[in-house]
């Protein structure tokens, strides 16, 4: 839509911060600006009036009960075309009420969790229905103001975002001198003699083979990626990371901040997520802050182990604003239906948080581990030529220790991904 379009016009009666919410989400994934205006003059609560300007008759929309328990609620209609929920006293479909139950994760209240507390995506509503990959509330969003009879600009878009998990930042260096000396023998037992010595000259101060930040950044072209960096308080076989106190470790994390500018995000373990309520979350952000000498603002869940209801308000009252943890753990898709940042709202408070969510559709390990594929790279091509038919960005996760190329899986890593990222400047 034009910028400079006169703005749409709601009105409805009392606060109702939860519609506010659904027609700030419609303003961010079509542009259609908006301001409220008083009701014209029925006392009614379940009635939303729209017009385009003040010479203009009101049209009229219907609130749906379940506004009022929205936490509960679980959709009846299982076609994702006509959207989740229909009006209360028609057939139509409600696309406010389905927009803001798909983005706020309503079903993850009450679907399956796995061993590590995260939302099973076979629960998922969309991946039931093997629609996933549609940006559902996109859709809405859209169906919404065709009912309104607005303009909403449906260019392609051809963007490639990358995020970058900073899981193991180094292979050897950041282990104990103990630790790096009996594997080193249990290497040349068996026989990996070469390995065992790249293992003692990186503890010693030589090469790692996991520093690729040089090389890294070759590829970035002037435009970094977004980095997050795992830093946790105590090791787990899921945290697995380098030990905090490892000055090499230290220097290379404040180097990696530096040369994007102060933009490395945090990468919360799954300690610190388990542990949010007793304040282990918060106990590493402020780590994470002290060592890189700053506050910081952004975060992506290290194994996405969080739940949004749950973790997103911790998370902004620490004063992170953008968190990227919002994807599927085993399969591509759009895990809330939208391919754009979009704020948050907290149920609980029954207010929008200064808290922005982005969305990814895929990451490495989905092809690699989830659903093997011997050509990942050309699958991940032919998920951002659809998420350009559908008018989105391509948002996609790897991980620091694949531009190593160490592993023979992960040969010509870091080719595929410079190619990668140029997809977007087609």
């Amino acid at each position: 839509m034009n910028r400079t379009e006169p703005l749409v016009q709601f009105a409805w009666n009392g606060e109702q911060p939860r519609l506010a919410y659904s027609l700030l989400l419609f303003q961010v994934l079509t542009g259609c600006r908006w301001s409220r205006v008083a009701s014209p003059g029925n006392e009614q609560s379940d009635l939303l009036w729209i017009r385009k300007s003040d010479a203009d008759p009101w049209m009229v929309y219907e609130i749906s009960e379940s506004w009022g328990r929205l936490e509960l609620v679980q959709p009846e209609n299982q076609r994702l075309e006509t959207a989740c929920f229909v009006r209360p006293r028609s057939l139509k479909p409600d696309w406010l009420l389905s927009m803001v139950w798909m983005a706020l994760r309503i079903e993850e209240r009450l679907g399956e969790k796995d061993v590590h507390g995260r939302f099973v995506s076979g629960s998922s509503l969309a991946a039931r229905l093997e629609v996933e990959r549609i940006p559902w509330v996109h859709r809405w969003a859209e169906s919404l103001a065709n009912e309104w009879g607005l303009k909403v600009d449906n260019q392609p878009v051809s963007k490639v975002n990358i995020s970058v998990d900073v899981d193991h930042l180094l292979a050897f260096a950041g282990r104990s001198y103990g630790h790096v000396v009996l594997s080193g023998i249990r290497d040349v037992l068996h026989g990996k003699v070469r390995k065992a010595l790249t293992r003692w000259r990186a503890r010693a101060g030589g090469i790692d083979p996991y520093d690729t930040l040089s090389e890294q950044v070759d590829l970035w072209e002037g435009r970094p990626w977004n980095y997050f960096a795992l830093m946790q308080l105590s090791r787990s076989k899921q945290d697995s990371g380098v030990d905090f106190t490892n000055h090499r470790a230290q220097t290379l994390w404040r180097d990696l901040d530096q040369k994007l500018n102060g933009a490395l995000g945090w990468h919360p373990s799954t300690g610190a997520s388990k542990g949010a309520r007793s304040g282990l979350l918060e106990q590493e952000y402020r780590q994470v802050s002290r060592l890189l000498g700053r506050e910081v603002v952004r975060s992506r869940f290290h194994f996405l182990a969080f739940q949004p209801e749950v973790h997103y308000p911790i998370l902004a009252s620490l004063g992170i604003r953008d968190d990227h943890s919002m994807g599927y753990v085993d399969r591509m898709g759009w895990r809330a239906g939208i391919a754009v940042p979009y704020p948050w709202f907290d149920l609980e408070q029954n207010v929008v948080l200064d808290f922005w969510v982005h969305p990814f559709f895929a990451m490495d390990g989905h092809l690699l581990y989830y659903r093997p594929t011997d050509q990942p790279f050309d699958e991940w091509n032919k998920a951002h030529a659809a998420c350009v038919e559908q008018g989105v960005p391509f948002s996609w996760v790897t991980h620091w220790r694949f531009f190593s190329e160490v592993d023979p899986k992960w040969t010509g890593w870091k080719e595929n991904v410079k190619k990668m990222a140029q997809w977007g400047e087609k």
